[in-house]
């Protein structure tokens, strides 16, 4: 009897209310011990633990998760509207200055330039057309620092370069120069589309198959007209990406091409560069430009580099240089100058009108006589400032013309020989003649045996020079 009491003892009332006492009499002390003492004993402690007393606690926890969703302001979508409708209602100086520039950043690019141009100034807008527009960008500061003015010059250029001769509307072709014009100060053509009519070989009889091309482009005289505010002219004759249809035609131009250049140059007032280079411009070519540029007083740059001009034109820049006194830049590179045409370039050199500044004679083969009447000249002459001869041909014996010509030139502050096989005893000469002249400061003997003891020599007398033309200046 007192083994039961002690087996019921930890029991509760109500789990051992109904049981008979037989029933208790057998369970051990283990059995009883961890019965729960009410209705949740079947849950463990840390599931209750976690469970919301009730369905506000649930909302309450499902709100604490949810992102804040931003209401965007009338004013913003205003703005996008009339950013989307802005071809058909421009209505930008109707809104606030303070919603321009949002409305700017979201214009679409490619907008028709007929509305754009007149309405939008230099802003945000151009920058964008730009870079969404080409992939490749140039220097912002060589264009004023505008990106409107880089829009329109590339657009412009791409346009005209891509007209056909043969189909093209002048009409049209106006429209866009006049549209663009107010911000165009240089145009770059990188190509000119070919015209591919043929021209009968007999006067007056019909185009027949094998007869040759046309040589003519697109009529760059009204074009040049249309544009007052121009300053550079750069055209490079040719065609490109033409694959298997590459034809030596494709890069001739004609004579009539050079009179329209030239009569438009003649319409400019502003114009101070000149670029035609590149191209298959022969003494012809050259001819017909120059008969224009005379009267082109604004002039200061002409630059026909890589081309075909050889002595007969050699002969013609001497005879513009000789009238006309506000060129100061000539650019020959890679021409086929030689001895009589440096002997016309030597002659101009020496008359007062001559103004010139700088003259590019490179990879010309002028050889020993050529580079002998250029230095009688500049011997002389108190032009030019620069003198660029690299690759010229010059031997020994030209080197020693250049070395007297330096012991009396007082003008030349700029003088490159690079290129030329002078040899050890025509770079001794030429040095020579440096330790009494006191004028040049930069001169190029890369490539003409230049020895390293005579490399040091010549940095030591240029710096003199330097150093004299730093004092000179300060005063």
């Amino acid at each position: 009897m007192n083994d039961t009491n002690n087996n019921t003892a930890d029991l509760p009332n109500s789990a051992t209310a109904d049981l008979p006492n037989s029933a208790t009499a057998d369970l051990p002390n283990s059995a009883t011990v961890d019965l729960p003492n009410s209705a949740t004993a079947d849950l463990p402690n840390s599931a209750t633990a976690d469970l919301p007393n009730s369905a506000a606690d649930e909302k309450v926890a499902e709100e604490s998760t949810r992102v804040p969703v931003a209401i965007p302001r009338l004013s913003d979508l205003c703005v996008k509207e009339i950013a989307k409708n802005f071809q058909f209602m421009p209505i930008l100086d109707k809104i606030p200055k303070n919603y321009v520039e949002p409305l700017l950043e979201l214009l679409e690019t490619d907008l028709p330039l007929t509305l754009t141009v007149p309405l939008l100034e230099e802003s945000i807008f151009w920058k964008r057309a730009c870079e969404e527009r080409w992939s490749t960008m140039n220097y912002v500061a060589d264009y004023g620092s505008s990106w409107k003015r880089i829009y329109l010059e590339r657009h412009l250029q791409e346009f005209l370069e891509n007209l056909d001769p043969d189909e093209y509307s002048e009409d049209q072709m106006m429209s866009v120069v006049r549209l663009c014009a107010p911000f165009i100060l240089r145009l770059r053509l990188c190509q000119l589309v070919h015209s591919r009519k043929m021209v009968p070989r007999r006067f007056g009889g019909k185009p027949e198959e094998g007869d040759p091309l046309s040589h003519d482009h697109i009529n760059l005289k009204s074009c040049l007209s249309g544009l007052p505010k121009l300053e550079e002219l750069d055209v490079v004759f040719g065609m490109r990406k033409l694959g298997l249809e590459l034809k030596t035609e494709y890069f001739m131009f004609s004579k009539q091409d050079c009179n329209n250049i030239g009569l438009g140059m003649t319409q400019l007032e502003s114009i101070k560069e000149v670029h035609i280079h590149r191209s298959l411009l022969d003494n012809g070519h050259l001819a017909s430009l120059v008969q224009y540029i005379i009267f082109v007083k604004t002039l200061e740059h002409v630059d026909f580099s890589n081309c075909l001009i050889s002595d007969d034109g050699g002969m013609i820049i001497g005879q513009l240089l000789r009238v006309h006194e506000n060129l100061k830049k000539i650019v020959l590179t890679n021409n086929k100058i030689g001895m009589d045409g440096s002997h016309f370039l030597a002659c101009a050199l020496t008359e007062t009108r001559c103004k010139l500044k700088l003259l590019d004679f490179r990879l010309n083969p002028i050889g020993d006589a050529g580079v002998a009447y250029l230095c009688s000249a500049l011997a002389v002459s108190e032009v030019p400032e620069e003198l660029n001869i690299s690759g010229c041909g010059i031997a020994e014996k030209g080197a020693k013309k250049v070395s007297r010509m330096l012991m009396y030139n007082k003008c030349l502050k700029v003088l490159n020989l690079s290129n030329n096989s002078i040899g050890e005893q025509g770079v001794e000469a030429v040095l020579l003649a440096l330790s009494r002249n006191i004028s040049l400061v930069q001169l190029d003997m890369r490539m003409t045996g230049l020895s390293g003891d005579q490399e040091l020599r010549l940095s030591e007398f240029l710096k003199r020079n330097q150093g004299k033309l730093e004092i000179s200046d300060s005063f």
